[in-house]
């Protein structure tokens, strides 16, 4: 790119700033979410082999943990959650 190409483009440089900080800042929401993701995912598993305490109490925190997940995946489609 010439001299001339350079000082059109020139007034765009803040826009391009902008769109590269917004990429980076989406790739660094969707890294969280998806370590939470691995994170809850883990904690369900966890729970499938725990045999301590009651099948109630087990009920209630897998019922928990997919009622976190499917959150998160609705947030990670775009979906809203109320």
């Amino acid at each position: 790119m010439g001299l001339l190409g350079m000082l059109a483009a020139l007034p765009l440089a803040p826009v391009k700033g902008l769109v590269g900080l917004a990429r980076h800042l989406q790739e660094q929401a969707e890294r969280e979410q998806e370590a939470e993701l691995a994170e809850l995912q883990a904690m369900l598993l966890e729970l499938e082999f725990m045999q301590v305490g009651g099948e109630e109490e087990i009920a209630a925190k897998e019922a928990e943990l997919l009622e976190r997940m499917g959150v998160l995946a609705g947030t990670a489609s775009g979906g809203e959650e109320t």
